[in-house]
């Protein structure tokens, strides 16, 4: 295992190489006399020792800082800016307060994730990895995802009640990756990017036979045995055209048969309806 500590530019760094990638981050924790340290951990792609890179948190910060100062200053000569990172130093936000907020979020946060795209580009330039970086304007990341957050609970309200889709218009990267893993822990529902009227539509859809229910016929028909039916398939049918489960359809009907005086009329009407009704695909 091996050490450096060098100096790039005017940021110190600490560089230790090995197998163990905890040693060596506990070694260049003991080089740096215990001050926070962010890390970055390269591996070459045909193999070999690991590299860790550490650099102390709050020269990084202050690079962040001069590197977002310029591009932000662009657009609000009197913006505030602030630089912050996680607990873990892995991740780092520049806060920016503004009057003219509209100007740095733009459409849908569009000129937010240009800046943020711009600055981490920068910043990653003086670092062998990339760095994750958030920029933010007056708390409207956090708005946003509450926004979003309520948008979805309520599309997904929506579908299970009616079985219809309902495309999310006009997401963003972050905004798309956020609702594919809310969905991710829904029963059957998922998540569909497609081409739209929009190239950044999302729409969520169902799996299995759930699938089926929300492209509903526009009439009754009667399902063949092997397609979902079972005796003339006009509960599958049914359950359809109304978006349901067919068995929920079943179950109902076998309580009225068994209601006294109107047993025997609802066989007969079932057989009637049944006989009346078009095989569907005929």
């Amino acid at each position: 295992m091996s050490a450096a500590n060098v100096e790039q530019g005017a940021l110190e760094t600490f560089s230790a190489s090995g197998g163990r990638v905890d040693d060596l981050w506990h070694k260049l924790f003991e080089e740096a006399q215990g001050r926070e340290l962010y890390y970055q951990e390269i591996t070459p792609e045909e193999g070999g020792e690991t590299t860790v890179y550490g650099y102390p948190r709050t020269a990084v910060m202050d690079l962040i800082y001069d590197m977002a100062y310029p591009v932000i200053k662009i657009v609000d000569d009197r913006a505030i800016i602030k630089v912050k990172s996680n607990r873990n130093v892995t991740d780092f936000f520049v806060i920016i307060q503004s009057r003219r907020s509209a100007s740095f979020i733009g459409k849908h946060g569009q000129t937010l994730d240009a800046i943020e795209t711009l600055v981490g580009f920068l910043v990653s330039k003086r670092f062998p990895g990339k760095v994750s970086i958030n920029v933010d304007v007056d708390n409207y990341r956090r708005k946003r995802q509450t926004f979003l957050e309520g948008l979805v609970k309520k599309v997904v309200r929506e579908i299970e009640r009616d079985h219809h889709e309902r495309p999310i218009h006009e997401l963003l990267p972050k905004e798309r990756k956020f609702v594919h893993q809310y969905f991710a822990g829904h029963p059957y529902l998922t998540t569909e990017s497609r081409r739209g009227r929009q190239p950044h539509d999302l729409y969520p859809a169902a799996q299995g036979y759930r699938r089926g229910l929300m492209e509903r016929t526009p009439r009754v028909y009667r399902v063949p045995r092997g397609q979902g039916g079972m005796v003339y398939g006009l509960c599958a049918g049914i359950g359809e055209h109304l978006g349901i489960d067919p068995m929920v359809v079943r179950f109902i009907l076998a309580l009225m048969v068994f209601v006294p005086m109107s047993g025997l009329i609802v066989v007969v009407l079932y057989v009637l309806f049944a006989v009346n009704t078009p095989v569907k695909g005929s």
